[in-house]
């Protein structure tokens, strides 16, 4: 997961989630700085579990909402890396 530098504003937290700070980033032209985190254990189980939520609420849904629950969904997925 990248996020841009200035959103953390120097915090440990990254919506509501513990997370390790692993390393910095650039793009090619320079113009933004990346963090790159890793959520730690629990954190991603947090995830998970919401996703697993989310998921279940997606197949009793109906079309409108489905396509923002499938965008929620997904960033939860980009949420979660491995190492």
């Amino acid at each position: 997961m990248y996020l841009n530098a200035e959103s953390l504003q120097k915090q440990e937290k990254v919506d509501n989630y513990h997370c390790l700070i692993r390393k910095n980033h650039s793009n090619q032209q320079n113009l933004y700085t990346f963090i790159r985190v890793q959520f730690c254990h629990l954190c991603k189980q947090k995830i998970q579990d919401q996703l697993k939520a989310l998921t279940q609420k997606l197949n009793t849904i109906l079309s409108p909402q489905k396509m923002r629950l499938k965008l929620k969904i997904f960033k939860y997925q980009m949420m979660i890396f491995k190492n």
